[in-house]
């Protein structure tokens, strides 16, 4: 057996058991063919697609112990995207799909419940939110840990997200469009706009702004 072949069969081996995490991360690099911090914290690896040319820093990604529905991995990266240290993903029993050329930036965090689609080349600032899940908390008979859904998150391709963002469940922001620092995204957000503000307000065309 050839000595690729052989480090590829152990760290297989290995990653159905529990073992140290840096053995599951130079698995996925080898699988993949990206470069993943050994410091990085992956669960459920199993359910990760990773894009050649990616680039991991010291972060927490949490797929699904189960696959959902029709999809093969619940969290997808794409080829050359880089999600910085200090960043968290969590599929919670739903998916995260990222584009190629993609950049989370360090403490941002992404919860994709309800679904969470980003397309390639968006640019995602620090500390932003993207979380596709609520919670029902009109109804007496249940606890409001009890009552969580999610429609779902859409970001377009070419889309540049300033830091702090906060994104809100059921949004979808539309290819080319640019959401400035600090803003709180609580509508849908056309193709090629311009929006910022607490909460957001559209402010321009990307394209007729010059």
């Amino acid at each position: 057996m050839k000595p690729y072949r052989s480090l590829v069969f152990i760290a297989s081996y290995f990653i159905k058991n529990p073992f140290p995490k840096f053995i599951v991360n130079i698995y996925l690099m080898i699988k993949w063919k990206c470069y993943i911090s050994l410091d990085a914290q992956i669960s459920n690896p199993q359910n990760i697609k990773i894009g050649k040319g990616a680039v991991i820093g010291r972060c927490i990604i949490k797929a699904n112990n189960i696959k959902q529905g029709a999809y093969k991995h619940t969290i997808s990266i794409g080829s050359n995207s880089r999600i910085h240290s200090d960043t968290h993903i969590s599929a919670q029993n739903g998916y995260i799909f990222i584009g190629k050329k993609c950049s989370l930036n360090p403490f941002s965090l992404i919860y994709g419940s309800g679904g969470v689609q980003i397309g390639s080349y968006t640019r995602i600032g620090s500390n932003t939110s993207i979380i596709a899940s609520t919670h029902i908390f009109s109804n007496r008979n249940s606890k409001i840990l009890e009552s969580t859904y999610g429609k779902g998150i859409s970001i377009g391709s070419d889309v540049w997200i300033g830091t702090g963002v906060r994104i809100q469940d059921g949004i979808t922001i539309e290819d080319n469009s640019v959401i400035g620092s600090g803003t709180v995204v609580n509508k849908n957000i056309p193709i090629e706009s311009i929006a910022f503000g607490v909460p957001v307000k559209i402010k321009g065309n990307r394209y007729k702004n010059k």
